[in-house]
């Protein structure tokens, strides 16, 4: 991996903001493109007030240039779509770029992928603090946290790439154990 100081790119965003699909648009898909354009806005604001290299494409990617601008970023926003988790969150942090998470300590995830300044940076869910959040994570202090974040963020998540890694996890054991009981409560109601 290259490290994140050896990564042109500031920050960068890849993925739909509108998700306004039906006519008239579900209030869930309204929720969602306000959110994600919102999260976007700021960014593109945040890059042009304090000159910050910024990649952010709202169109489908060609899977070479996604994967190629996930290895140029030093990191790369993550905002909420249809669910907290994304395939994006472990696909960003396999390519070693750090992950910016809007609400990190607020999900609950069997893979420890979002535990703030270990293996991602937190936002304000609303993305209020991004300027602030960003203008630490460049700086020189900043910079030695984020190496240590991409460091351990990929030793972490490279521990669940394969099914086999996955459930050879205990607390991913114990959560399928936790579900299997809640079955059995669950069988005996009916």
């Amino acid at each position: 991996l290259a490290t994140v100081s050896q990564r042109p790119t500031d920050i960068a965003f890849s993925g739909r903001t509108d998700y306004n699909n039906s006519s008239p648009p579900l209030p869930k898909d309204v929720a969602i493109s306000s959110h994600r354009a919102n999260i976007v806005q700021r960014m593109r604001d945040v890059c042009r007030e304090r000159n910050i290299t910024c990649e952010i494409s709202t169109e489908r990617m060609a899977p070479s240039q996604y994967f190629d601008l996930l290895k140029r970023t030093k990191i790369f926003v993550s905002p909420f779509g249809y669910g907290e988790w994304s395939l994006k969150d472990a696909e960003a942090i396999l390519s070693g770029a750090v992950l910016l998470k809007p609400g990190a300590s607020l999900v609950d995830s069997a893979i420890p992928m979002y535990t703030p300044n270990e293996t991602c940076l937190e936002m304000r869910p609303d993305g209020n603090d991004i300027g602030q959040v960003l203008e630490w994570a460049l700086s020189l202090e900043g910079m030695a946290v984020l190496q240590r974040i991409q460091v351990r963020a990929h030793e972490v998540q490279s521990g669940y790439v394969t099914y086999g890694r996955a459930v050879a996890n205990p607390a991913v054991l114990q959560g399928w154990m936790d579900f299997v009981e809640r079955l059995k409560h669950a069988l005996a109601d009916y």
